[in-house]
């Protein structure tokens, strides 16, 4: 997963990504909460109101429905980076999580 933040929305891609393919553009209002679970094995994002599938989400969503989440699963490595980011982009959230992290 590769995150970026422009024009007050969240970029989502993935790092292996199909040839033309799109990533999620989620607008940073619209997470109310990130909880980080399996000891870091997963951070979600709880979407509100949800989002129409879009990018790399459109084959994996059944027609009519939206996210309502969005869950990363940085690699061990990468796991303080993404958290330290997500913490600053989402000053006025709290992370919710194991103590551990």
């Amino acid at each position: 997963i590769w995150l970026s933040r422009e024009d007050g929305t969240l970029q989502i891609s993935r790092t292996v990504r199909e040839e033309n393919e799109t990533g999620l553009v989620v607008p940073l209002g619209l997470v109310i909460s990130i909880d980080v679970k399996a000891e870091g094995k997963m951070v979600i994002l709880s979407l509100s109101p949800p989002l129409p599938p879009m990018g790399f989400s459109v084959p994996f969503m059944a027609e009519g429905h939206n996210l309502q989440m969005v869950a990363l699963a940085p690699s061990q490595k990468d796991l303080w980076p993404t958290l330290a980011t997500l913490r600053f982009w989402f000053q006025n959230l709290v992370l919710y999580g194991p103590r551990v992290l």
